[in-house]
C-alpha cells in the first residue's frame, strides 16, 4: 500500500531535474523577436554621438560629441571633447595675457566673450569708450571750473596776485579730456591695401589712391566707416612668446603653433630690426619669418608691435603686410591689440 504511493512521488521529484538539464535548440529569428520586445533599437544618426539613458524607462537617447563649441548656449546638453573646451579657454587666457596696461577686462556684449577697455590717461586717449579713474576725472573737472571764468582786469594792472575786479566768461574752454583719435576696436573694416616687403604682392582694393601711393614696402592700410588707418610691418627673427598645442585626437604627435594677436614682449627688439631694415634700404630678404604689425597713422603712443603670422622668410616677405591689413579688417581681438586697446 505504501509502496504504490511512493513511486509516483519519486517520479514527480525526478521530472524537474531532467527538464532543468535539457538543452533546447531554437532559431535566431525566435531570439531576435524576443529581444525586440525587450529593448528599443537605437536609431541610426549622423555624426559622433553617445548613447545615453532616457527619462522614459526602457528607452535610450543620444547626445552629440562636439569638437567645436561655436554657437552653443548655456543650456546645451551635448558632450564636448577636451580640445573643444581647451581652445576657447586658451583664447580667453590669450586675451588676458595681451591685455596690456592700463586696461581692464570687460564684457564684450557677446555671451562668453571678453574684451579689454582702456583706462584714459595722457597716452591712452584714443578710444571714445575708455574708462576714466577718479583722480583724472577730478583734475578734469577742476580744469573746467578754473577755465569757466578768467580775469579780464586786476586791481593792480600787471600784478596777477592782486584782486580781480573784472571777470570774463569763457565760452570756448579747452576739452579737459582730449581724444586724439577715434578707433573703436569693435567696428569691422570694409577693405584694405598693402605693399609687400619684397614687392611681389601689392594690393590696393578700395583704399584711397593717395594713401596707397604714399606707401613704402611693408606698409598697410585698412578702410573703416570712420576713415583709413595705416601701419607698418616687419619680418623678424624674434620668436613670439605665446604658443598653443594642438592634438588631432588620433594618437599622432601634437603640433605647436604661435598665437596671432599677441603683443610682442620684446618691443624694442622688433623696433630695432624694423629700423635697421629701413635704414638698409628695405631689402627684399628680411632677417626672419615672424610677421609683426604696428599702427602708425593715426599716431597712437600706445601702439605696439603685434604678432600677425609665422612663415618662411620668403613667405613672410611676400605676405606680412597683407596679413596685417586683413587681420585688422576682420578680427576684433587683433584690431584691439594693434590699436592699443588690449
Amino acid at each position: 500500500m505504501n509502496t504504490k504511493l511512493l513511486l509516483p512521488i519519486i517520479a514527480m521529484m525526478i521530472i524537474p531535474v531532467v527538464y532543468a538539464d535539457t538543452v533546447t535548440v531554437t532559431s535566431q529569428d525566435y531570439v531576435d523577436n524576443v529581444m525586440n520586445t525587450k529593448q528599443n533599437k537605437i536609431a541610426a544618426t549622423s555624426g559622433d554621438r553617445v548613447v545615453t539613458y532616457s527619462t522614459t524607462a526602457g528607452q535610450t537617447g543620444s547626445r552629440a560629441i562636439l569638437d567645436d563649441l561655436s554657437g552653443t548656449t548655456a543650456t546645451d546638453t551635448n558632450f564636448a571633447t577636451a580640445m573643444a573646451v581647451v581652445d576657447p579657454v586658451d583664447s580667453k587666457n590669450i586675451q588676458v595675457l595681451n591685455i596690456g596696461a592700463p586696461n581692464v577686462l570687460t564684457y564684450s556684449g557677446s555671451y562668453g566673450s571678453l574684451t579689454a577697455t582702456p583706462i584714459y590717461n595722457n597716452t591712452v586717449n584714443t578710444f571714445s569708450n575708455g574708462l576714466v579713474d577718479a583722480n583724472t576725472l577730478n583734475t578734469a573737472m577742476m580744469t573746467v571750473a578754473n577755465n569757466e571764468m578768467t580775469c579780464a582786469q586786476r586791481a593792480t594792472p600787471g600784478n596777477d596776485s592782486s584782486e580781480c575786479i573784472l571777470w570774463k566768461i569763457n565760452t570756448a574752454a579747452a576739452n579737459p579730456l582730449n581724444t586724439t583719435a577715434y578707433l573703436p576696436a569693435n567696428v569691422k573694416g570694409t577693405s584694405y591695401c598693402s605693399k609687400s616687403i619684397d614687392g611681389r604682392k601689392n594690393l590696393q582694393y578700395q583704399c584711397p589712391a593717395a594713401t596707397y601711393r604714399s606707401f613704402n614696402k611693408g606698409d598697410w592700410g585698412t578702410v573703416f566707416s570712420y576713415g583709413t588707418v595705416t601701419g607698418i610691418s616687419v619680418c623678424s627673427d624674434i620668436e613670439p612668446s605665446i604658443k598653443r598645442e594642438y592634438d588631432d585626437g588620433y594618437g599622432n604627435d601634437p603640433w605647436t603653433t604661435y598665437v596671432y594677436g599677441q603683443v610682442s614682449t620684446n618691443q624694442s627688439g622688433v623696433q630695432s630690426q624694423y629700423d635697421a631694415w629701413v635704414s638698409g634700404g628695405r631689402p627684399a630678404t628680411p632677417v626672419g619669418g615672424y610677421c609683426y604689425c604696428k599702427l602708425t597713422n593715426p599716431s597712437v603712443s600706445a601702439a605696439r608691435w603685434v604678432f600677425g603670422d609665422s612663415n618662411s622668410v620668403s613667405g613672410c616677405a611676400r605676405g606680412c603686410a597683407d596679413r596685417c591689413a586683413a587681420r585688422v579688417q576682420a578680427n576684433s581681438d587683433f584690431r584691439g591689440a594693434v590699436f592699443g586697446a588690449q
